[in-house]
This record gives structure tokens, C-alpha cells and sequence, in this order.
């Protein structure tokens, strides 16, 4: 993924805009955490969900749409636009990591693969 702000987001086919300084963060695809034991540290590995989170701007109307979505155990189309212009897409389901600030109208979500994967476009 190059480097530099977003350009945009679709959940279930709802374009959705980005603030201007937004960053998509992007999970390991391996997270590895060492175990201490009387001999050699052991290295315990867990495989990631590429998982997405970012800020997305959302009024009253979107927000409730996006809480809908989120309270849904029904998979989604998900995409975004990275900073080279490169389109990503999945089927998943979405989180909202924190409500909505009512001065800024954002939202922190999470886009869940269930594939585990995401496909360029």
C-alpha cells in the first residue's frame, strides 16, 4: 500500500468521505509474541485478520445507516481507494471503533474481511 492519505471508502455500495489527514491502518499478517520458559524463549505466531481502520466522515442519516450495518451478521461489499489510486475490495462485515464526534461528523470503523482477504481491483 503506498504511502499518504486515502481516497476514499464504499461499504455496501455507499460512498462514504475521508477527512483530508486520514490513514488507513493496515494489521500485520503474522503477529508473533515471545513465551518465556526455563530454556528458549518460544515464539508463539497468530495469523491476522487484514482488517482496515480508518476515520470516515458521516452525518445523521449515514451514521444511522452505518449502525445498521454494523449490527448486521450479513457480509458486505467493502472497498477502498488507497493514496496510489489502487481499488480494494472484499466481502465483510464492518465495527464501529468509536461513535460519531458531532463537530467533525467522524467515525472510526473497521472493515472485517470474512475471506480474509483483499483483492485488487
Amino acid at each position: 500500500m503506498g504511502s499518504g492519505t486515502a481516497n476514499g471508502v464504499n461499504i455496501d455500495g455507499i460512498p462514504f468521505d475521508l477527512p483530508f489527514d486520514v490513514d488507513i491502518t493496515e494489521e500485520p499478517a503474522v503477529k508473533k509474541e515471545g513465551i518465556p520458559t526455563t530454556g528458549r524463549t518460544m515464539v508463539k505466531k497468530t495469523k491476522n485478520n487484514p482488517n482496515r481502520a480508518m476515520e470516515i466522515i458521516c452525518d445523521d442519516d449515514d451514521y444511522s445507516v452505518l449502525q445498521d450495518l454494523a449490527n448486521s451478521d450479513d457480509d458486505i461489499s467493502l472497498s477502498y481507494e488507497n493514496a496510489n489510486g489502487k481499488i480494494y475490495r472484499s466481502e465483510g462485515q464492518i465495527s464501529i471503533d468509536t461513535g460519531r464526534t458531532t463537530q467533525e461528523n467522524r467515525v472510526s470503523i473497521v472493515l472485517i474481511p470474512t475471506n480474509g482477504e483483499w483483492s485488487e481491483f
